[in-house]
């Protein structure tokens, strides 16, 4: 379209009728003040396309943030399943452990000297070769004696692990074959309430006697003065208490 001059523009209006009154401190439009007035709308509809597009920018990244976050709240997921399932399986590989060893095969002796009320279960050492020597004979006559028995009237027997024609050796079935062997002596004794005296280190001795007195090895016995004096004050604590 073909801009008119301000005298051309007036010449117009006065064919049309329509009074023009200009005002004094108005200046005189010339083709270049149109022209700076154009460009200048120009200008300013480049600068609000700009801030448009920067408007849209800003929401599209507030929109994304939420996204975002939830994505990492998500991804974080699988680690916290990862670490369950981690526990889970260290639980069963502990588990599975405590298996396998209760089946691994065990070897073992065992003596247990009895009177008609007392009675005391010991592992022997592995270097005794199954038997008992002389002084680990004195040192069971003599709690025999401290627990009020008589160790002329005692009964000696041994018990040895594996026992031959069983392919069962584990740990396992030793516990339940020492059971009925504890179960065929306590049978033998006279007294109401016998007294269990135990010190088995390859099996649990708390499951296969719960309410006896835990000795320490035969062994330390021997050679420990310390353990020996720790358990006479164990025996008499328990006899006075």
């Amino acid at each position: 379209m073909q801009t008119l001059t301000g005298s051309e523009s007036r010449k117009v209006l006065d064919a049309m009728g329509i009074p023009v009154f200009v005002l004094r401190d108005r200046p005189v439009e010339t083709e270049s003040s149109i022209r700076a007035i154009t460009d200048s709308a120009q200008d300013a509809d480049e600068q609000t396309g700009s801030a448009t597009e920067t408007l849209e920018a800003f929401r599209t990244d507030a929109l994304e943030a939420p996204r975002s976050i939830q994505s990492e709240s998500v991804s974080d997921a699988p680690v916290a399943v990862t670490k369950a399932e981690s526990a889970k399986t260290v639980m069963t590989a502990d588990a599975t452990d405590e298996e396998s060893e209760s089946e691994k095969p065990v070897a073992f002796s065992l003596v247990s000297v009895i009177t008609e009320e007392i009675q005391i279960l010991a592992e022997l050492p592995a270097w005794a070769g199954g038997l008992l020597d002389g002084r680990m004979t004195a040192v069971l006559g003599d709690l025999l004696r401290v627990m009020g028995g008589d160790g002329s009237q005692a009964d000696w027997q041994y018990f040895r692990w594996p026992i031959d024609g069983m392919p069962d050796q584990s740990r396992s079935a030793a516990t339940e074959a020492v059971d009925a062997w504890l179960h065929r002596r306590w049978a033998e004794m006279q007294a109401a309430e016998p007294i269990m005296l135990t010190s088995i280190q390859t099996l649990d001795a708390s499951v296969l006697t719960a309410d006896a007195l835990m000795l320490p090895p035969v062994e330390a016995l021997l050679t420990d003065p310390g353990a020996k004096r720790a358990l006479w004050e164990q025996i008499q604590s328990r006899r006075h208490g």
